[in-house]
């Protein structure tokens, strides 16, 4: 996990990010967990355009790691340079769609289909299976049949319904069922290879194989990329958020988090990404997590107390008790929903716009120096409670402007600068 953050103001922007990273080991099928405090997940995105990108989550896509990917992109686009934020995040995007081969693809969709085919589906049918052997003592093949049709119906229904992903058609999962349908039916065969499977239930499996890259489903292992500066023709700072994870068929799977530009309407934004708890809890002056205990404990009460009321009074009919209960909850809910309007104004007086209003004016030092405090908050927010810490490490710190491009305010080195003349010598030469 990690903490990285945003803060802009109509003069430059401020990215920070700390350097944890939370590494998965499976040793003969126990998993560990290790944590280094030295990964890199903030970089130029160009030498010559006031650029910068943030990634966090999963570290590699296809098993190259996303630095590299991100390095080999800017020796291609040299001093080449976009209109537009959003326009650089999309050629980013097209760069990402041809480069991996072929074979990688086929094989990250092959292993995406078989995970969520064992681990979700299987899981579930064997998992209701043993139920149901418990409650009945025992169980027979219709029984079985009846638990696999169920199952994956209930999988189909789930991911057919959900939102196609960014950039893709609206027949995308007819066009990867017929180019992968091969690979789909050996994952079936090796997957389901002892169940029972009708006709419907085989198709509504390879339907659910193309949905994983054609729906916005995303696993934990996903990556966010985030792209923030200036494009050639913006006055003021914009970004470009994303969720991915893979490629298939020449196309990232991706879905937009956030496209935010900065104008007379908006002239300071501070925008959290990945453990965002502390950041939330600072600006709005409450945990989110008590904010969505409060929410979901007045909402019970305003639907519960006129039922406990009305149970309680023996005289009234029936028929009177349910027409007073609808009664009551309509107005408890119309008092509910006041009373978050109310809360929210509250958070947003209080605490939100009065901290907006003075990043709006904060010069780009005191931009950085923000950055990277709230960045720490989250860090010592781990270190002191019994999280893992999985935020920590140095924090690395970087300002764009328009006049002066992407500036490095603090910046880990695994070497010494002193030591390595050469670096500085060769980093321009390559354009």
């Amino acid at each position: 996990m990690t903490a990285e953050i945003v803060i802009m103001n109509k003069s430059a922007i401020a990215l920070a990010a700390d350097s944890a990273v939370t590494v998965q080991l499976s040793i003969k099928g126990e998993v560990r967990q290790k944590i280094y405090n030295t990964t890199n997940k903030l970089f130029m995105l160009s030498k010559y355009s006031p650029i910068g990108i943030l990634v966090y989550g999963n570290a590699d896509i296809l098993g190259t790691p996303w630095e590299l990917i991100i390095k080999e992109y800017r020796k291609k686009l040299a001093t080449k340079k976009f209109s537009t934020i959003k326009a650089q995040a999309l050629d980013f995007i097209k760069y990402l769609n041809t480069y991996f081969a072929s074979m990688q693809q086929e094989i990250e969709f092959r292993n995406s289909v078989a995970g969520y085919f064992s681990e979700i589906i299987l899981n579930n049918i064997n998992t209701s299976v043993e139920k149901e052997v418990q409650d009945s003592d025992g169980i027979n093949e219709e029984k079985i049949k009846e638990i696999v049709a169920s199952e994956i119906s209930s999988s189909y229904s789930d991911l057919i319904k959900r939102e196609n992903l960014d950039g893709v058609p609206n027949n995308y999962v007819s066009i990867l069922i017929r180019k992968y349908g091969g690979v789909i039916d050996d994952v079936i065969k090796t997957i389901f290879r002892d169940l029972p499977l009708k006709k419907a239930e085989y198709e509504n499996l390879r339907t659910i194989a193309a949905c994983l890259y054609a729906k916005a489903i995303f696993p934990d292992s996903s990556s966010g990329i985030i792209i923030a500066g200036f494009g050639e023709d913006e006055k003021f700072p914009s970004l470009f958020a994303i969720n991915s994870h893979g490629v298939v068929n020449n196309h990232l799977k991706y879905s937009i988090k956030q496209d935010v530009k900065l104008g007379i309407d908006q002239p300071a934004a501070i925008i959290p990404f990945a453990q965002q708890d502390m950041v939330v809890t600072f600006i709005e002056g409450v945990d989110p997590g008590f904010n969505q205990l409060l929410d979901g404990y007045l909402s019970k009460i305003f639907n519960e107390y006129p039922k406990v009321i009305f149970e309680n009074l023996s005289d009234i009919p029936e028929d009177m008790k349910k027409i007073m209960v609808e009664k009551l909850q309509k107005q408890g809910y119309d008092i509910y929903d006041k009373l978050r309007i109310a809360l929210q104004e509250y958070k947003d007086t209080q605490n939100v716009s009065q901290i907006t209003s003075v990043v709006e004016f904060l010069p780009k030092d005191e931009l950085a120096a923000m950055a990277e405090s709230l960045v720490n908050l989250t860090s010592f927010k781990r270190r002191v409670s019994l999280d893992a810490e999985t935020v920590g490490g140095p924090v690395d710190v970087a300002v764009i402007s328009k006049g002066d491009g992407f500036v490095w305010i603090k910046r880990k080195q695994y070497f010494k600068a002193e030591l390595n003349p050469h670096f500085a010598d060769n980093y321009y030469r390559d354009c």
